[in-house]
């Protein structure tokens, strides 16, 4: 007697067998374990199983369709910022006011994201301020990159179209950088921006136009 090991789906439960049978009888019969069904092996069974499978593995395609990969979230993502706000996709540029040390015209890049407001050393020493530095408030300042701190000045008068206000500053070594009025000194002049009208307003009600340009960090 030759016996072959078959695999058979249950009538009963679905549960998938693995049973020994001689296919030589006219009659086999396939006990299930898990739902202790007993049916009859024929060929029918079989393609039901097989038709069992296929669904399963079409089930299993259509999910891994259904679950959008990284990249197609990505894409998604950019098409929809192209659409609504493609704006973005253009560097904007950076807000300067002009203002005068002891005569010397400079441009301030307003930088709100700057705890301090800075003066380099080359502007320092182009307005004759060096005598007034201490040198003991030294350091690093560190944002996008990082910059020897030189000292402080406590009190030095800015002339801007609205007004001579006091401020203060940290001088730093870099020549390659703007003055910067941060958000100390932008505080302490009461400035307001208005990008719609592309206005900086100060306290006294006086108003000054951007004056925008593109600033390399």
């Amino acid at each position: 007697m030759s016996l072959t090991q078959i695999e058979s789906i249950c009538t009963n439960c679905t549960f998938q067998i693995i049973q020994e049978i001689n296919l030589e009888n006219p009659e086999n019969y396939i006990h299930c374990p898990c739902c202790d069904n007993v049916f009859e092996y024929s060929k029918l069974n079989e393609q039901n199983k097989s038709n069992i499978n296929n669904q399963v593995t079409q089930l299993t395609q259509t999910q891994s369709l259904a679950i959008p990969t990284k990249q197609n979230l990505i894409l998604q993502n950019l098409e929809q910022a192209y659409e609504e706000i493609p704006h973005t996709f253009i560097k904007s540029d950076s807000i300067f006011m002009k203002g005068y040390i002891n005569g010397l015209e400079m441009h301030f890049l307003l930088d709100t994201g700057a705890e301090t407001s800075i003066l380099p050393y080359d502007l320092v020493n182009a307005c004759g301020l060096d005598n007034v530095i201490d040198t003991n408030y030294s350091g690093i300042i560190k944002g996008v990159g990082e910059t020897k701190m030189i000292g402080r000045i406590y009190y030095v008068e800015v002339v801007f179209d609205c007004g001579v206000y006091p401020c203060a500053f940290t001088v730093c070594h870099s020549d390659n950088i703007p003055p910067i009025l941060g958000i100390d000194m932008m505080h302490n002049l009461g400035l307001s921006l208005d990008f719609k009208k592309k206005k900086i307003n100060f306290s006294n009600d006086c108003s000054i136009d951007f004056i925008s340009r593109k600033h390399q960090v």
